[in-house]
């Protein structure tokens, strides 16, 4: 019989500027971890962009190796991918005076609660998480946080989900970037600060494709709004016919993993090089987030 494990690590306590943490985790293996967060909500409304750009960076390590490390309004799309659920958010739009809240979790899996795919057991001192706060602060005040986890204590997982943003200036003339190789990759998240913009077109990446030692792969010659479009019927919990929050509509995900079990992920072992090409029409600078799936005892560690 599984058994998991719900436990608080670090107690509710501010939310202050710079770096919170590092705070130890659990040492039985973890499926997710849970970041809580509520504030008080100050001289207007505060939007879904606001709420989360505060939060500059989400970082986990273990012995000194980021295992997660993106900012929150990254990892808040991406938890829409992976689980294909939004994240909890309790009064937002709210005036002044209030509270507000959200849960976003960190995720080491596809799937909540499976055995098979988790963080494995560590020791203490070796897996850690830490927080890092904006000095300024847009429609909130007084930010309060709180960590928890969920650990399956029974279990020996095979392999987690690693998840390291990448970023990089491109132009017309210089619009590639490279992704690491060595572990399967199971979706790309890339953010474009410039898309749906008002007309003429412009846009910082209309189109891209995925090279793999300089040939083609999965990816040939795809539109930035068709992945996007592609991505929502995954992404659960948004609204369809609403306005989209400019953080929602700036992303796009590459699938690689459309069926959850591997059938079409990208193997990178041995490979030279595995490059995205964009083809932008102002210079930007895009963020990547590969979602990496990391086989324990393989040669292609974390």
């Amino acid at each position: 019989m599984a058994v998991y494990l719900s436990e608080t690590v670090v107690t509710e306590r501010a939310l202050a500027a710079g770096v919170n943490g590092p705070f130890d985790l659990p040492v039985n293996p973890v499926s997710f971890i849970l970041l809580h967060v509520r504030a008080d909500t100050a001289a207007g409304a505060v939007d879904f962009q606001q709420l989360f750009a505060h939060l500059e960076a989400v970082t986990v390590t273990f012995k000194g190796t980021s295992i997660v490390n993106m900012a929150g309004v990254d990892l808040v799309r991406l938890v829409h991918q992976v689980w294909g659920r939004s994240v909890n958010i309790e009064n937002l739009g709210a005036g002044p005076g209030q509270l507000i809240s959200f849960t976003l979790p960190i995720p080491f899996s596809r799937i909540p609660f499976w055995p098979r795919e988790a963080f494995p057991a560590t020791r203490r001192g070796e897996f850690n998480v830490s927080i890092t706060r904006s000095a300024a602060l847009t429609n909130i005040a007084a930010p309060q946080f709180a960590v928890e986890t969920v650990s399956l204590l029974e279990a020996n997982p095979s392999q987690f989900l690693k998840m390291v943003t990448l970023s990089r200036a491109i132009a017309v003339e210089d619009a590639e970037m490279e992704i690491p190789n060595g572990n399967p990759v199971l979706g790309l998240q890339i953010f474009s600060p410039t898309a749906m913009g008002v007309g003429p077109i412009s846009e910082g990446i209309r189109r891209m494709r995925l090279l793999l030692d300089n040939v083609e792969y999965d990816v040939g010659d795809a539109s930035f709004d068709a992945h996007r479009a592609i991505g929502f019927f995954r992404a659960g919990g948004l609204n369809e016919y609403g306005p989209l929050p400019s953080v929602v509509r700036n992303y796009t995900y590459v699938d690689f993993d459309p069926l959850k079990d591997e059938s079409y992920a990208v193997e990178t072992e041995g490979r030279a090089s595995v490059r995205l090409r964009f083809v932008p029409d102002v210079a930007v600078t895009v963020r990547v987030t590969p979602v990496e799936l990391v086989r324990l005892g393989a040669p292609a560690a974390a």
